[in-house]
């Protein structure tokens, strides 16, 4: 199985643990998953519809927390929060929360 890393950007081939956590997680019907990445060893969101199209282009963010390497990606389809980090675990009810974090850290 072959996968875009969004943290690089770089294609690589699933590993074994990869694959069966991603089909595991297609057959629980879970929309986004966090995977890590074979090239760039960062963990990146993995959503299955963007992997064939209109999703790719979804915009991510750089999660705002201090020391946080993750980003800070959509999750309305599957929480109540409109955006969260699964790195390390922040999660932003709006756009204008996760803005106001954004203007924060800089």
């Amino acid at each position: 199985m072959q996968i875009t890393c969004k943290s690089c950007n770089e294609r690589f081939t699933a590993d074994i643990d990869q694959e069966r956590f991603v089909e595991e997680s297609r057959a629980k019907g879970m929309k986004l998953l966090m995977l890590n990445c074979n090239r760039c060893g960062l963990t990146f969101p993995f959503r299955f519809e963007a992997q064939n199209g209109p999703a790719a282009s979804e915009a991510n963010y750089r999660c705002p927390t201090a020391a946080c390497a993750g980003y800070a990606v959509r999750i309305s389809d599957v929480t109540d929060f409109e955006y969260g980090c699964g790195e390390c675990g922040v999660v932003w009810a709006t756009q204008a929360d996760l803005d106001r974090s954004i203007r924060q850290a800089t």
